[in-house]
């Protein structure tokens, strides 16, 4: 097996697992009330979607044969996760 294709595969999961947890989160801000929460909600959702259009231009660089791009646009993808974990985070210790 290719490294390309290692990284499409993986690129691929990455996205679904993003995707999934972007409709999760979205479930969530109509369903809870507290302002601050819903917020964080709200930020955490725009963080993924973020995240998975760096995933989207990670395979545009796999396709390319770009590996630099494929490794900057994931990286970026995991700030974005890590960013919406920090804003929870914060959430959770203003609802103490």
């Amino acid at each position: 097996m290719r490294s390309s294709s290692l990284a499409k595969i993986t690129i691929d999961l990455a996205t679904s697992n993003a995707t999934e947890t972007l409709q999760i989160i979205q479930s969530l801000v109509p369903k809870t009330t507290n302002t601050k929460l819903k917020e964080g909600y709200a930020t955490c959702s725009e963080h993924y979607d973020n995240a998975i259009g760096d995933l989207g231009d990670a395979q545009q660089h796999v396709n390319t044969g770009d590996p630099m791009g494929v490794n900057l646009s994931a990286s970026s993808s995991m700030d974005e996760v890590g960013d919406c974990d920090d804003e929870l985070k914060e959430c959770r210790r203003s609802l103490i």
